[in-house]
């Protein structure tokens, strides 16, 4: 969690400053995530086929671009 925190941290600064001032903590919404590889998140087959894909070629990082990834796009969206 350490770890997700820095990766957060520096790729979306004024996100992650916005989440611990409302006290959004990643174990909130990141151990669902991670649990279910994202098969929650999304309800298009295709796109949580392809996160399975880069997560069995490149490992655990993958979690943390896509968390991230989503992070961003709803940020954007909002």
């Amino acid at each position: 969690m350490q770890l997700y925190k820095q990766v957060f941290a520096y790729n979306l600064p004024e996100l992650c400053e916005h989440f611990e001032l409302e006290s959004i903590q990643p174990q909130k919404y990141l151990y669902e995530w991670f649990m279910t590889l994202f098969t929650r998140v999304f309800k298009d087959i295709t796109i949580t086929r392809r996160i399975w894909d880069f997560f069995f070629l490149d490992g655990i990082f993958v979690l943390f671009q896509t968390a991230i990834a989503i992070l961003r796009l709803l940020s954007e969206t909002g």
